[in-house]
């Protein structure tokens, strides 16, 4: 048996070498990148203002609108204890008669405090209107007194 010699393939080295070239970087994953941080985003947001939502001041504001809505169809009497009772929680407070505003704010405090209790405690069913203003100014008084 005779011997087999490989020659090396000199065809290889004549001919001129390819450049050789990484893939392409995928275009997708930053699709993928920019989603993830916008849904990330809304979820902090969301989070964010749900947390907002339940301070109790906001709830506050959320339940004397709701009251607000229904007060054609509900007591006057029930809606002024009601109002007294949210006011109270959105001020952080246990009674309203022990809250004291701000300087500025006593008079017209004392004023508004004085109108609910009267029409709370009034042997007459009050009046819708008179209801209705109570409860826009008890909104007021949580929006411009800071805790």
């Amino acid at each position: 048996m005779g011997r087999v010699i490989h020659m090396a393939n000199t065809e290889l080295l004549e001919k001129p070498w390819l450049d050789i070239l990484p893939p392409p970087a995928p275009t997708g994953n930053e699709v993928w990148l920019w989603l993830a941080v916008i849904l990330v985003s809304l979820s902090v947001i969301a989070a964010l203002f749900y947390l907002w939502q339940k301070q109790p001041r906001q709830h506050a504001l959320q339940q004397l609108k709701r009251i607000q809505r229904r007060l054609d169809q509900n007591d006057s009497k029930h809606a002024l204890y009601e109002i007294n009772r949210i006011l109270s929680k959105g001020l952080q407070q246990k009674s309203l008669a022990r809250f004291v505003p701000p300087d500025d704010a006593i008079p017209d405090w004392q004023a508004f405090y004085q109108r609910l209790t009267a029409l709370q405690y009034s042997q007459a069913t009050p009046q819708k209107d008179k209801t209705r203003q109570i409860l826009l100014e008890a909104m007021h008084w949580l929006r411009r007194i800071s805790i």
